[in-house]
């Protein structure tokens, strides 16, 4: 269970182990609550793997539901 410094839960420890959204949706609340998110960090969030992370960032900006921006050697994804 995630929780943060302070001991509270946050939304992500209350993700159920089945859910009703899709990765694609779930993917894309998570960019929606976390600007400037990495694949990493939606990865392990979510239990997906990059490779899985990375194929559904693609799909969504193909969409243009998000943006990926590079700054350096890091790419950060917005909705």
């Amino acid at each position: 269970m995630m929780k943060t410094t302070q001991g509270e839960e946050t939304w992500e420890s209350r993700l159920p182990l089945w859910t009703l959204v899709t990765s694609h949706g779930l993917a894309l609340l998570y960019v929606a609550i976390h600007p400037n998110a990495t694949i990493k960090e939606i990865a392990a969030t979510l239990g997906l793997t990059k490779r899985r992370v990375a194929d559904i960032i693609r799909d969504m900006t193909s969409a243009d539901l998000v943006l990926v921006t590079r700054h350096g050697r890091r790419e950060s994804i917005h909705s």
